[in-house]
């Protein structure tokens, strides 16, 4: 008879944020999103609510100004470099920063380099025009060579031997040619043993490269400059080729070191918007397109790249950032030992746009197939970013617009703020949409990091006013288990007896054809959690 056994419908999180698929379509996803906010596709399966940010120190190191990061890098896993207002920091212990950008003599007395204090108290060379930094890490003997590209302003190089502040040799040029200059150079890249740039003011259209290992020499035997019939938008090497990014194309670069380089059309079809977007995840050059995010994949035949089209999810939302994609500030990363990409866009000075940011991670699928999933962030702002490994861990470090800078992805909140999640399914039908479900319970199965809470509320109906809503219910608190060989047994934020992964029954009332889950804050602080999915008990009621 019908109505009258209790029933269970399962569900698993998993398939991450859907913006485009239909109403009707999304009724048979129920573990997908509509809303994703601050969670990520965990690598162990569910929705993981994401760490937060912490300071570096003191939080503005180095300088005072309230102005913008314009670049920040790791350095061979032992240093880092900032790019603030118009100076060059180096670090080695990320307390202590010396300026680098100062007057050298490298042909004449500076030749040998300077020490700690000869740079200190060295005539500075300000970059008062820079805005945005691109880096690239060379290894020349024992020291470390960097190159440093921002639009506004010459191309840089330095190169620093030593291991402390105090005892290191410093060398620092800014680069120019001879007859031209290389000024708003906005693109690099390191091409085996050569520097490549691009976006220079007077040459939007070219690329140009360095000699064989003098990667500060743009004028050697072995340099020179290639054209393109297309603005250059960014470079990145690729399956031992230089792939060069155009507005509207995409062209591979084979034979750059030979002093015969030629140049290969990808595609003509199909361009890169923000070179700022380009990044390498799992194998592949992820780019931003002028239809959303596309993938720059190697195929099965030799020497040949297919180029596909990941984004389909949520290419409404990227449709509109990109129709405006000169007002954003776009920044991009990937942290590597979670397979993300995370991409951010944030209004240009001046600019009355607003924020937006995704992540991205490649799932596999229902079918076995590889396919991406994606989440919304909120609470962050980038105007530097980068990922790398520091004293063997890695790391991922920003800087703001106030002169900030942050661990990203690290801590339980945004540096003492509660963070912001949401979660809300699809309405699904349990099955046959024309009959009405008495809701009676929901499980939620978690894997939790330590403490924990949240609501869970239920919506009929498409939130029809017709239809009983009842008020959210709370989940927790849920206390961190003790952990063998990690917990301390005088710690009172733990419990013993506890599970890392939970099951919690939650008692409900209401009734409808459709249902969707709302998870979000309860107020309290909250560590990660991952949702792993929800059994619904119900009993099936008529047509009504």
């Amino acid at each position: 008879m019908v109505g009258i056994t209790e029933q269970t419908y399962p569900i698993a999180c998993k398939g991450g944020l859907d913006l485009t698929t239909n109403t009707q379509e999304l009724l048979q996803k129920p573990g997908w999103a509509t809303r994703l906010v601050n969670f990520e596709p965990s690598t162990d399966g569910g929705y993981r609510r994401i760490n937060g940010y912490i300071p570096l120190g003191s939080g503005r190191t180095p300088g005072t100004e309230l102005t913008r990061i314009k670049g920040i890098t790791w350095v061979d896993n032992k240093a880092l470099v900032v790019c603030h207002e118009d100076a060059v920091y180096f670090s080695y212990d990320l307390v202590n920063f010396i300026q680098i950008n100062v007057a050298m003599d490298l042909a004449g007395a500076n030749s040998g380099g300077m020490d700690f204090t000869e740079v200190t108290a060295a005539t500075k060379l300000p970059r008062t025009s820079s805005y945005h930094y691109d880096f690239q890490l060379f290894r020349q003997g024992t020291g470390i060579t960097l190159m440093g590209t921002s639009e506004g302003t010459s191309p840089f190089w330095f190169q620093i031997t030593g291991t402390t502040l105090a005892d290191s040799t410093y060398y620092y040029k800014e680069l120019s040619l001879t007859s031209g200059t290389l000024t708003g150079a906005t693109h690099s890249e390191k091409f085996k043993d050569q520097f490549v740039i691009a976006g220079m003011d007077d040459a939007p259209a070219e690329i140009y490269y360095s000699d064989i290992l003098n990667p500060d020499d743009f004028e050697g035997a072995n340099a020179g400059a290639i054209g393109f019939n297309d603005v250059v938008m960014g470079l990145k090497m690729f399956r031992e080729s230089l792939y060069v990014f155009c507005r509207n194309s995409i062209h591979k670069v084979d034979g750059l070191s030979s002093g015969s380089p030629q140049r290969i059309p990808v595609t003509t079809k199909i361009g890169c918007i923000d070179g700022n977007s380009i990044q390498e995840l799992a194998g592949d050059l992820v780019f931003l397109a002028p239809d959303g995010l596309r993938t720059l994949a190697a195929t099965s035949r030799i020497g040949d790249v297919n180029i596909a089209s990941l984004s389909a999810t949520v290419a409404s939302k990227l449709r509109i950032i990109n129709r405006n994609i000169e007002s954003y500030d776009v920044r991009s990363e990937t942290i590597k030992n979670k397979a993300q990409y995370r991409l951010f866009f944030k209004g240009k000075v001046g600019e009355t746009v607003g924020a937006y940011s995704i992540i991205m991670y490649m799932s596999t699928n229902t079918q076995g197939s590889i396919a991406p999933e994606f989440s919304e962030l909120t609470g962050f702002e980038i105007a530097s970013i980068d990922n790398g490994f520091y004293k063997g861990k890695e790391r991922t470090i920003t800087g703001d617009r106030s002169g900030n800078i942050w661990f990203h992805d690290e801590g339980n909140d945004f540096n003492g703020s509660l963070i912001y999640f949401l979660y809300e399914t699809p309405f699904f039908a349990i099955n046959d949409p024309g009959f009405r479900k008495n809701i009676h319970k929901v499980t939620t199965y978690l894997k939790i990091e330590g403490d924990a809470s949240f609501n869970l509320a239920l919506k009929y109906d498409y939130d029809s006013r017709a239809a009983y809503q009842p008020a959210p219910y709370p989940v927790g608190p849920l206390i961190a288990p003790a952990l063998y060989g990690t917990s301390v047994y005088t710690n009172n934020n733990i419990s013993y007896g506890t599970e890392k992964s939970p099951v919690v029954d939650t008692l409900t009332e209401g009734s409808g054809k459709t249902v969707a889950l709302r998870i979000y804050p309860s107020g309290q602080q909250c560590d990660p959690f991952s949702l792993q999915g929800f059994d619904i008990s119900y009993v099936q009621s008529g047509r009504i």
